[in-house]
């Protein structure tokens, strides 16, 4: 010890560590003892967690896979709770069973879809076969008709003929009349004869198609109407080099038709112009054939392409009513369409399309003029 600087004694204290030795051990070993009571807790409630949440939700995502791989919704979780895992398996079960219901009406719907559409082919096919049967019907008695008339009709015109030539001085004006009538009537009547029977041929003849130029057809076709009146003065334009794949009968029978129309009614138009040309439309080449002339009004286009149906007078314009029933049906056998487009004295333009010139659809027509 130590006083004013003085130092008087000094003191020893001494100690055990044995007891505080002992107090630490136990110390360690309640510690421990707890964190093997708190690990095991956690041990417990991880196993419930698992068993409570994770388990459930683990479920549920096999069940998504597995539906999502197998395309299978029929599948249902088999989670019945009361919790918020409960309400979510309940929801996910709901929207399988959902979908699991559209897709069997939508496989109902398609079901019927099918049978009704092999049904309306079956009778597709049906009605197609009917009326190819009524058409060939048909066409034999068009042909069989037409030929059966001509020789009544040579008789009557033969007769009529003998009748002029031997009693023409003993005939009255007005049976002379009568028999002019008679004789014009029987010529009239062989050219519609001839003409259903070209329509029939046309029906029949079997289709030899290669590469024809309708420019020079068209060519031919004109220097023949010309030969015909050859005071006439027609103004002709032909694109060159038109060419297209078909019959070459048949589409001479088309060109002849429609260019004789024009020529027939341009006869009392001043400057007489008749046109032959293309032009593309949708993909595909449209031919043309247009003049000047009389035309028609469009509010009778429904007589279009019908047979005997004429939109002018005899008297002022002759002809069959046959032709563009022909040309309509060459035309339908080539795969094309044919329409008109006019206007009373301002001419006709007659349109139309042949298979190979980027016409692939089905034949139709869209509008027309009369049959000249």
């Amino acid at each position: 010890m130590a006083y004013n600087g003085k130092v008087y004694g000094a003191v020893r204290l001494a100690a055990s560590t044995v007891r505080l030795k002992r107090r630490v051990a136990e110390r360690a070993g309640l510690l421990a003892a707890l964190a093997l009571l708190a690990a095991g807790g956690a041990f417990l409630l991880a196993g419930y967690a698992q068993r409570s949440v994770s388990g459930p939700i683990l479920a549920l995502a096999d069940l998504a896979r597995g539906v999502a791989d197998r395309n299978d919704y029929s599948l249902r979780s088999g989670i019945r709770r009361d919790d918020e895992i409960g309400v979510l398996a309940s929801g996910f079960d709901a929207m399988l069973g959902a979908i699991e219901a559209r897709r069997r009406e939508r496989d109902e719907a398609e079901e019927a879809l099918r049978q009704a559409h092999a049904g309306m082919e079956a009778k597709v096919r049906e009605r197609t076969a009917e009326l190819r049967l009524a058409n060939s019907e048909l066409e034999a008695f068009t042909y069989s008709a037409s030929h059966d008339l001509r020789a009544p009709l040579r008789r009557i015109d033969g007769f009529s003929s003998l009748l002029e030539e031997d009693f023409a001085g003993q005939l009255p004006a007005e049976g002379k009349e009568h028999l002019g009538r008679i004789r014009a009537g029987c010529r009239q009547m062989a050219q519609v004869i001839d003409s259903l029977l070209k329509l029939s041929r046309v029906m029949r003849q079997e289709l030899d198609c290669r590469e024809v130029d309708l420019s020079a057809l068209a060519g031919e076709i004109m220097a023949g109407l010309r030969d015909t009146e050859p005071l006439r003065k027609v103004e002709f334009r032909a694109e060159p080099g038109l060419k297209a794949e078909g019959d070459k009968v048949l589409l001479g029978e088309v060109m002849e038709n429609l260019l004789n129309n024009a020529w027939k009614f341009t006869g009392r138009t001043a400057a007489a112009v008749i046109e032959f040309g293309s032009l593309p439309r949708d993909g595909e080449t449209v031919y043309f054939v247009r003049d000047n002339g009389k035309g028609f009004d469009m509010k009778y286009a429904g007589k279009l392409f019908q047979p005997f149906q004429r939109l002018h007078s005899p008297a002022d314009f002759q002809g069959t009513g046959i032709g563009l029933t022909t040309v309509q049906r060459i035309i339908e056998r080539h795969g094309g369409r044919i329409w008109a487009e006019s206007a009373e004295d301002k001419g006709a333009a007659f349109y139309f399309t042949l298979r190979g010139t980027g016409n692939g659809g089905q034949a139709r027509t869209d509008g027309g003029s009369e049959n000249k």
